[in-house]
């Protein structure tokens, strides 16, 4: 298979014929080769699983219609369409086809066609070792399920971890202080889901690069002191306020 562009891409909106094309892709790349087994050297990947079965079935059925002898009658417009593009004598690929489709079904598991998310899992797993990832990973598709877990395996750290264990104790009392609950898993959740939004992971990738748990206790001790300040000038502007409605007589009523 020389000569050809090692990629393909099709990209439309749904019921525009991708599949077809595919399907008429993948079967002129067996049968522009003479090897029988340049199926194994062919990826197809698609959206979804429903898609790969269903490419899956087209291109073997059009193996099988191909393998017919009917076929030489000229009623199937994509086999006439192959014989044509590809400068083959119909009775060539006709008889082609049978040694393809038994080759293909005795070697299925060779016959390869993924999802775009399957073949990313496979390759990452492949190179999981140089990628310092788990052998064994799994890949968990419940996001809300993945950060419940990552907030607990925080949590638990307490105790473990002297400086992470004030800041979450020192978190809890503030609730508790706050009337709120001194449970902080909730909020940490809340905060957790910003990492999973896709707008929102560049600014705070930005934000939070090369921060240290120092330098998040520096900023909450000048923030409290801005918020403090703010409140005394608040406090202060409304006192001058009401000394001027009391010096010029004002009252309620006047207002």
């Amino acid at each position: 298979m020389n000569n050809i562009a090692p990629f393909k891409v099709f990209n439309a909106s749904a019921g525009s014929g991708k599949t077809f094309n595919l399907v008429k892709s993948y079967l002129k790349l067996l049968f522009k080769t003479e090897n029988i087994f340049g199926f194994r050297n062919i990826l197809a990947m698609t959206f979804t699983n429903k898609a790969v079965g269903e490419m899956k079935e087209r291109i073997l059925k059009k193996l099988k219609d191909f393998s017919e002898e009917t076929v030489l009658d000229g009623n199937d417009a994509m086999f006439n369409a192959l014989c044509l593009e590809l400068s083959l004598q119909p009775e060539y690929v006709n008889k082609k086809a049978k040694t393809l489709l038994s080759t293909i079904m005795h070697n299925y598991a060779a016959f390869d066609i993924s999802t775009i998310d399957g073949f990313n899992h496979r390759l990452i797993r492949t190179f999981a070792y140089d990628l310092k990832l788990p052998i064994n990973f799994e890949v968990e598709l419940d996001t809300e399920a993945l950060l419940n877990e990552a907030v607990d395996s925080l949590i638990a750290k307490a105790g473990t971890d002297k400086k992470l264990t004030k800041i979450l104790i020192d978190f809890a009392i503030e609730k508790a202080d706050d009337d709120k609950s001194w449970d902080i898993s909730n909020d940490l959740n809340k905060i957790a889901k910003k990492l999973t939004n896709e707008n929102d992971i560049p600014h705070i990738k930005e934000a939070l690069k090369d921060k240290t748990l120092d330098d998040f206790e520096s900023l909450k001790t000048s923030l409290i002191k801005q918020i403090k300040s703010t409140e005394n000038q608040i406090i202060d502007n409304a006192k001058s306020i009401l000394s001027t409605f009391k010096n010029n007589g004002l009252t309620k009523a006047d207002f």
